[in-house]
């Protein structure tokens, strides 16, 4: 009896740290909505670290900030959208995507479009307001963000390629190489619990490229290469931990419960300060709608590090023309109370 209990626990313990797979259910559909928190501290970990029956483990984690990923149906997004990306032909779902800047060229009020079959999920284009004007943009090639289904040790690579024309403006080109890897699979703990998932690192190299009509020379090509580390899991449609390595440094967010942080976007709401532009390339001017009111000024990438610290009354201009482009927290300190805002900094 004692042989036959020690054999059933080590079956126990070894099916916990089984393999996993993931298919095409758990790629995210319509009305899905996912609360991410954004960590600070990423510096102490080493997101390299993989293998089989691999425990990560994440829980010390800090959130400095908090953002949802929304999924909507195809017909959910602007009608000149619904045309192009007809569902379930060319899309079969769609999320809501941040503004950008490209050169001179505003792009913002965007949705990506993504398509789930049963060999793959890819984002097939994306449609957004280009100097105000909505333009669909379909992919000449998809991004296949994972060939499915998922298993250990998996490989795969894609290169998608998009191009758009923008009215009175010029043109933006864009290509970009992803090759996945599915390099282990165990247990990942985050602040918000303890999952079996599956790890995929997925390596990027992409090339902008802008070319203005009133201009016979095209821009220098902007060049980027980033590595995304994900945590999947069969209980969720979103990866559950997220780290994005870009220049040396990380990125990194996490599913999460809602999380109270004193004061943020307190700023937008009782117009206590106004910060613009956002997204910017050079600059941003902070201005307090209280008179002779006096703050404090911080300015941290997501890591946690402190870039700009000083103190001021009324209108300030910071200038981020030396940052590499990202995402970065202004922290606003006055009477006891503290404002915090995203910014959006681009190329």
């Amino acid at each position: 009896m004692k042989v036959k209990l020690t054999i059933l626990f080590h079956v126990i313990w070894l099916s916990s740290f089984a393999q996993i797979t993931i298919n095409s259910s758990m790629m995210p559909l319509a009305n899905d909505t996912f609360r991410l928190s954004v960590a600070t501290n990423a510096q102490q970990y080493d997101f390299s670290l993989t293998g089989s029956n691999y425990s990560w483990d994440f829980s010390n984690l800090t959130a400095i900030d908090q953002r949802l990923e929304d999924y909507v149906s195809i017909s959910a997004t602007p009608l000149v959208y619904n045309v192009v990306f007809l569902y379930p032909l060319v899309a079969t779902v769609a999320a809501k995507r941040a503004d950008a800047q490209m050169g001179m060229v505003a792009i913002s009020n965007g949705y990506n479009f993504y398509k789930t079959t049963t060999s793959k999920f890819a984002e097939v284009g994306f449609g957004a307001d280009f100097q105000g004007t909505p333009i669909p943009v379909k992919y000449q090639e998809d991004d296949i963000i994972f060939h499915l289904p998922l298993s250990y040790n998996a490989k795969d690579s894609s290169t998608a390629i998009w191009s758009v024309s923008i009215p009175n403006l010029g043109s933006i080109y864009e290509t970009k190489k992803r090759v996945n890897h599915v390099d282990g699979y165990g247990s990942v703990t985050t602040p918000y619990g303890t999952f079996q998932c599956l790890r995929v690192k997925s390596e990027v190299r992409q090339r902008d490229s802008v070319v203005y009509s009133a201009s016979p020379i095209p821009l220098p090509a902007f060049e980027q290469e980033y590595t995304e580390y994900l945590w999947l899991t069969n209980d969720h449609r979103f990866p559950v931990l997220k780290a994005t390595e870009r220049n040396l440094a990380f990125q990194v967010e996490f599913m999460d419960s809602i999380k109270s942080f004193a004061g943020m976007d307190e700023m937008v709401k009782q117009d206590r300060f106004e910060v613009y532009p956002n997204p910017t390339q050079n600059f941003i001017e902070i201005k307090s709608n209280v008179k002779n009111q006096d703050y404090s000024i911080e300015l941290l990438d997501f890591e946690g590090k402190i870039i700009l610290e000083e103190n001021t009354v009324g209108v300030q201009k910071i200038d981020l023309s030396h940052l590499p482009s990202g995402k970065y927290i202004l922290k606003l300190t006055t009477d006891n109370q503290i404002f915090t805002k995203t910014i959006l900094k681009t190329n």
